[in-house]
């Protein structure tokens, strides 16, 4: 409760003119709007699940994933918001919930899902990717999942590491994988899920750090 409150304040006091994410060796500032629009509802609740605990994180990620035809299968928004607090309810309890509700209602956690927007949007200049997914390896960009087999086939396994940032989610177990992969998605897509299924696949082998950052 006590880290909770901490992160509200510090994401309205951070947020409300920039975002400053430390990475290994260098800085990166993204300037945000004060006014930030909405966001995903499924992207707030992850970004909660992930500071009460980051492996929830990706075990909310399947729980969406297993959802027939993806999140936006249900029509209307109201079912969708429902449907993954539902989810999120499996894991965080009864009341942790009642405290991710008051989380939503006042979109604590949209100004950070904004900034990986952002980092999503200036990474996506730099290909020729016109897609709502697509994922970073190396330099180059795989706007689908079929190109990005065959860049991580033709990667070099020993290429210096990525840097990542204090905002990325990186998968549970592949942080000293050698090849980095930035998987930018909307998680509750069927896009993001053939996306993660390769990913997961190639971090569980020790092949691939895979780090997902929202888009």
């Amino acid at each position: 409760m006590e880290k909770y409150h901490y992160l509200l304040l510090a994401v309205v006091c951070g947020f409300a003119t920039g975002v400053y994410c430390e990475s290994k060796s260098h800085p990166i500032t993204t300037q945000l709007s004060a006014k930030w629009g909405r966001t995903p509802v499924q992207l707030e609740i992850a970004e909660f699940i992930e500071e009460e605990n980051a492996h929830l994180f990706w075990d909310y990620i399947d729980l969406l994933s297993k959802i027939p035809g993806g999140l936006y299968s249900i029509d209307t928004e109201e079912g969708r918001y429902r449907k993954a607090v539902e989810l999120a309810q499996t894991l965080l309890g009864v009341g942790q919930t009642n405290l991710l509700k008051l989380a939503l209602s006042l979109h604590s956690f949209s100004p950070k899902v904004q900034a990986h927007l952002q980092i999503g949007q200036e990474v996506l200049k730099q290909g020729d990717c016109d897609m709502s997914a697509f994922v970073s390896v190396g330099g180059k960009v795989a706007c689908d999942p079929t190109e990005l087999r065959s860049i991580l086939k033709s990667s070099d396994k020993d290429q210096a590491n990525v840097e990542t940032y204090s905002l990325d989610h990186i998968y549970s177990g592949s942080e000293n994988n050698s090849l980095t992969a930035i998987l930018y998605a909307q998680i509750g897509t069927t896009q993001f899920k053939d996306f993660h299924d390769v990913l997961k696949a190639e971090a569980d082998t020790g092949k691939v750090k895979y780090v997902f950052r929202h888009f």
